[in-house]
């Protein structure tokens, strides 16, 4: 199973309004905002918009970003010089050693976290808020 992302968030209150036939919309989004479950995913949302426009070619036939589901999931695979980075999106108060976990289960020397608030490296291991990720990557 593939993984969709709206790219441009316009599109994806629009429809989600249609779709649930909203009357009030700011007060639909605000309510919607609330929730930290939507919050997370509009926080992945962000995290795969600039990553495709970053690391996308213009046809989109050679894409270099991915993403791997097994025995767990890695919401991005980047691949860049035959070289994959594993980002993961945890939209969390707190990043511990113990969420690098998968990532270095399955043999990556390094690894991305982006999260809410938490800075955090440790061997080529790192956490980064997602304000932060927005503003500098």
């Amino acid at each position: 199973m593939k993984k969709f992302y709206f790219l441009d968030p316009f599109i994806l209150w629009s429809l989600w309004g249609w779709v649930e036939s909203w009357l009030f919309f700011q007060e639909k989004t605000e309510e919607k905002l609330r929730n930290i479950k939507i919050k997370s995913c509009l926080a992945e949302m962000a995290v795969a918009d600039l990553l495709f426009h970053c690391y996308e070619v213009k046809d989109w036939t050679g894409s270099r970003i991915f993403f791997f589901r097994n025995s767990g999931e890695i919401d991005f695979l980047i691949k860049q010089d035959n070289i994959l980075m594993p980002v993961e999106v945890k939209y969390q108060n707190k990043i511990e050693k113990n969420d690098f976990k998968l990532i270095n289960k399955l043999g990556f020397k390094k690894g991305v976290i982006i999260s809410k608030d938490t800075f955090y490296c440790n061997n080529g291991y790192m956490s980064i808020p997602l304000e932060i990720f927005l503003m500098v990557f």
